[in-house]
This record gives structure tokens, sequence and C-alpha cells, in this order.
């Protein structure tokens, strides 16, 4: 029980670090607070992309900019891939000789190649790029529709 409190600090210093990275201070406390309440609504919404929108939604509402705090929301799932990855090669170690003939290398090289897509990924400029593509979009949908309000409050 005292892991699944430990669990949103140290998620929030990941992220406290990631966005600092990003010239982004947005104070322990509040990512503390921003973690606990993605968490409440995960449960609600039933998916971690939910949770994960709604923690970058709510950087959005302390002022801090979208396209960084998506990117570094994006850097620490793809850390959590990596570390992933790790455990399941020291798994595989540990299991040796108990897994089928020939299952213990291919599973090696599947996560290598996994590991390897997701720090080259991680690296290149494609997740800012990903980012201010649906940021872009976003603005673009949502200044259509205050366009639309406005022009049906005309006379």
């Amino acid at each position: 029980q005292l892991m699944i409190l430990l669990e949103p600090l140290v998620m929030a210093q990941k992220w406290n670090l990631l966005l600092r990275q990003k010239g982004i201070h947005a104070g322990f406390g509040n990512l503390v607070r921003l973690i606990f309440t993605s968490n409440f609504l995960s449960v609600f919404l039933a998916t971690s992309l939910g949770a994960d929108a709604a923690r970058v939604f709510l950087m959005t509402r302390l002022k801090h900019d979208l396209t960084h705090s998506t990117a570094s929301l994006l850097a620490d799932r793809l850390l959590g891939l990596a570390a992933i990855a790790l455990l399941s090669l020291g798994g595989i170690a540990v299991a040796g000789d108990r897994l089928p003939e020939g299952l213990g290398v291919t599973a090696i090289l599947a996560i290598c190649v996994i590991a390897l897509v997701g720090v080259a990924t991680l690296m290149s400029p494609l997740p800012i790029a990903v980012v201010r593509g649906v940021e872009r979009f976003l603005r673009w949908t949502y200044d259509a529709a205050i366009e639309r309000a406005i022009e049906e409050q005309r006379p």
C-alpha cells in the first residue's frame, strides 16, 4: 500500500526532471496534484491515454506550453518502454534454459529492436513535430468553432 502512495511522487519527480529539460518549472507540488487528479480521472476514462490527456490539459491550465508539456509526457512514456525492455531482458536472462528452444534469442532481438526504436524516436525531432501538428490542428479547429459561434450571433 505504501508503494501505491509513493508511485505518484516518483512519477512527479521524473516528470519534473523532464519538464525542467524543456525550461518548464511547474513545481513538484503542482505536478503531484496533477498526477493524483489524472490518476483519479483515469479510473473513469478507463485508459492511460485519458490520464495523459488530463495531465497535458491541466498543465496548459497552469499556463505552460502545450508542445513541451506533451513532449515531456511522450519522453516519459518512451523511458517507461525502455525500462520494461531492460526488465524483460533481465527476466529472459534469469529464465535462461527454461525457455523453449530459440524463444530467448527471438525475444531478446525483439526487445532490443523495440528499445532502439523507442530511443531513436525519443532522440529525434519526431515527437515535437507530431505534438506541434496536433497543436496546430486543435487551434485550427478551435478557431473555426469560435468563428462559427460569432457568425451565429450576428443578426
